[in-house]
């Protein structure tokens, strides 16, 4: 099994090259860069290090290599009076709301559901769908075409798991289904319906043992780096643009072991790995300014042109394990919306039942993705330290 996990690691870096050879077309795809779950949404979208259940699938698949057992807490069990464990499962479930939306109504789904397998890893299944209002069509001459509901889908298997103590792996891969215009309309021949595919990769270290500047670090510290939403483009006909790329480095400590009761900090850095080159383009006597993208993985290294970071810090604070609040801070480049979003959360856990909402307001270009909700519904989880 050793050996498989070492196949995989390597595996993971080969699939950059093996991409480069399908390199082709694909519009964005903005709920890939979703956060699906309200506990990180509470924490300034902080979730690359710290992350401690089933929705690392997103943030870091790594992170699922750390989950191998479920406690079951006291009194669950007739007959039970000490906690006990078995294999880790969960299954969570999130619903967004928006309280301000232009469109009318804005809605995002997800379902995640994972389980450890003895001497293998950890596997998770996640599927979201956000679905963004109806919208009206309209024709360049001005002419109004008729109402469409724009729709994205995105359904993911990913896979965690330890080459040692202190290393995870994982990899995430993804199916794509966008419906930017789902039917068709008069004057247009093609359908605005693509599919494509994309795969995350992820590396964690979470040290047994480390001491730094005096400072006893060992079981607090948790550093992680992701690359997502990795991958060809998607066509719409004639149409094409990339889908949305990311680096992401995280790092998280929790605090418990210094008497801070149970507090964890954590701060995630971002990059949007997507770029876009201007081109002049001429027709009868007019300059037009064409804005065309570098294709993958070209673009792993264009992206870094853009200006400036995704920079998001929190802190989660859980009493006596069955209350948590939860704050933080997240602030956009401006190339990426210019958002500054201030965000709450809290939690409730009775047993295998866990209850998640957060909220975040938000200033900026993107104002209308502002005063957004998320709640969470968790059964399993309590992973073991």
């Amino acid at each position: 099994m050793r050996i498989f996990k070492i196949y995989l690691f390597c595996l993971i870096f080969n699939l950059f090259f093996v991409s480069f050879c399908y390199s082709q077309s694909i519009v964005p795809v903005p709920t890939l860069i979703e956060p699906p779950d309200a506990v990180s949404s509470g924490m300034g979208y902080v979730g690359t290090a710290g992350t401690s259940d089933i929705n690392s699938s997103y943030w870091n698949p790594a992170g699922l290599g750390f989950l191998k057992k479920t406690i079951i807490p006291d009194g669950l069990w007739l007959n039970d009076s000490e906690s006990d464990t078995m294999s880790y499962f969960e299954i969570t479930s999130t619903d967004k709301f928006l309280l301000k939306y232009d469109n009318g109504t804005f809605s995002y789904e997800n379902l995640t559901a994972g389980l450890y397998i003895e001497s293998f890893g950890t596997l998770a299944l996640d599927l979201a769908y956000s679905d963004y209002g109806e919208m009206t069509r309209t024709h360049e001459s001005g002419f109004v075409l008729g109402k469409y509901s724009p729709n994205e889908l995105y359904i993911s298997l990913a896979y965690g798991g330890q080459i040692e103590d202190d290393w995870g792996i994982g990899l995430a891969l993804k199916y794509l289904l966008s419906n930017v215009v789902p039917e068709a309309s008069p004057g247009f021949t093609q359908h605005g319906v693509s599919s494509g595919y994309a795969y995350d990769v992820g590396v964690l270290w979470k040290p047994k043992k480390l001491n730094l500047l005096n400072l006893d670090l060992g079981n607090a510290l948790a550093l992680g780096i992701t690359f997502k939403n990795l991958g060809p483009k998607i066509e719409y006909g004639s149409e094409s643009e990339p889908i949305p790329a990311q680096f992401r480095f995280g790092a998280s400590i929790d605090l418990t072991k210094y008497k801070m009761k149970n507090l964890k900090i954590g701060f995630d850095i971002s990059k949007l790995l997507v770029y876009y080159s201007n081109s002049v383009t001429y027709i009868d006597s007019d300059t037009i300014l064409k804005s065309d993208s570098d294709p993958y993985p070209k673009s792993l290294i264009s992206g870094w042109k853009n200006p400036g970071f995704e920079f998001g810090i929190g802190a989660e604070y859980w009493y006596e394990n069955y209350f948590a609040l939860r704050a933080g801070y997240n602030t956009e480049p401006s190339y990426s919306g210019n958002r500054k979003s201030l965000t709450f959360g809290g939690s409730f856990k009775l047993y295998f039942f866990q209850v998640d909402v957060s909220y975040n307001y938000s200033s900026g270009d993107m104002k209308y993705l502002a005063n957004a909700l998320r709640f969470s519904l968790r059964i399993g989880g309590n992973s073991v330290k």
